[in-house]
């Protein structure tokens, strides 16, 4: 701090002076390493996250009509928000209750898809 209030001060009674000193930091105080990376290089990401069709996560999609699942123990419908809390008042995950019901899940489908 006290050098740049020392050199403010020159600035104003030695102009000549001021310059010759900031020439120097000037010249002392450039980049010492080269970029490890060079300005112009393009970088590519590759894609390598898997495609959505891809993964072993059972889903209802196939089920759900009107954002509902059907129950085919309750022969009603649930809200696909709530329908894994409905399951385990079977004693049994949306999966197993859905997979182990097809006839009855498709025939409440069945009925209650709008007519194409």
């Amino acid at each position: 701090m006290s050098e740049a209030g020392y050199l403010l001060i020159k600035e104003e009674l030695e102009d000549s002076l001021y310059n010759a000193n900031t020439d120097e930091i000037a010249a002392t105080t450039q980049r010492i390493q080269n970029p490890i990376h060079y300005e112009r290089t393009l970088y590519t990401k590759e894609n390598t996250a898997r495609s959505p069709s891809f993964s072993t996560r059972w889903t209802s999609i196939d089920y759900e009509i009107e954002n509902e699942l059907p129950c085919p123990l309750c022969h009603q419908w649930y809200s696909k928000a709530n329908f894994s809390r409905h399951a385990k008042n079977h004693s049994t995950t949306t999966k197993e209750l859905l997979e182990s019901n097809t006839d009855i899940v498709y025939e409440m489908i069945n009925e209650r898809k709008p007519n194409t």
